[in-house]
C-alpha cells in the first residue's frame, strides 16, 4: 500500500546533482517529511535499510544508463513492506488528489505530449498541492544538442504557465 503521507522518502537517481535538487525542493515542498537522496544503486540498498516503516522510495527509470529493475527487485527483497514508485504519470497507480508535491526535473522536455502529462500531473495533486518544473529555458537556443538528448522543445515561463 502507498502511503498517505510517507513518514520518509529516499530519491534514487544516478545524477547526483539531480538527485540533490530533489532532495531540497521536495524537502521545502513536504515539510515535515525526511527526505534523503542517493546517487547510486549500491548506496541506495544500504540506506532502505535504514528507513522507517512508512517510507516511500521514488527512482529514476535508468540507473547508470541502465533499467533499474534489478535494483527495485533488490530493494523489494530487503524491504518488501516499502512502496518503491516507478512509474509514467499517465499510467499512475496513484488516486486523484493524492499527492502534495511533484517535482519535475529535466523531465518534461524529453515527452511529446507534455499538456497531457501536466494534466495527469495536476490531476494528482491535492488542493493546494505544488508542481516544481525544472526545464530548459530559451526556445532560441534550441540546437542539435538538444535534439541528441531526446528533448522536444525548451520552454518560455508564459509558455509554461499556458500550460499549467
Amino acid at each position: 500500500m502507498i502511503p498517505v503521507r510517507p513518514a520518509a522518502v529516499l530519491i534514487v537517481d544516478d545524477d547526483r546533482d539531480h538527485a540533490r535538487i530533489a532532495q531540497i525542493v521536495l524537502g521545502a515542498l513536504v515539510p515535515g517529511v525526511p527526505v534523503e537522496a542517493c546517487a547510486d544503486p549500491i548506496n541506495a540498498l544500504a540506506a532502505v535499510a535504514d528507513l522507517p516503516a512508512g517510507a516511500l522510495v521514488l527512482m529514476d527509470r535508468l540507473i547508470d544508463g541502465v533499467e533499474s529493475f534489478d535494483v527495485v527487485v533488490a530493494m523489494h527483497a530487503r524491504r518488501p513492506d516499502l512502496p518503491i514508485l516507478q512509474f509514467d504519470l499517465t499510467r499512475s497507480p496513484l488516486p486523484s488528489a493524492s499527492v502534495d508535491a511533484i517535482v519535475m526535473l529535466n523531465v518534461l522536455e524529453h515527452i511529446e505530449d507534455d499538456n497531457g502529462e501536466l494534466a495527469v500531473s495536476l490531476q494528482l495533486l491535492r488542493p493546494g498541492g505544488r508542481l516544481c518544473l525544472f526545464v530548459p529555458a530559451l526556445p532560441g537556443l534550441y540546437s542539435s544538442i538538444d535534439h541528441k538528448s531526446g528533448h522536444f522543445r525548451r520552454y518560455t515561463k508564459k509558455s509554461l504557465q499556458t500550460r499549467v
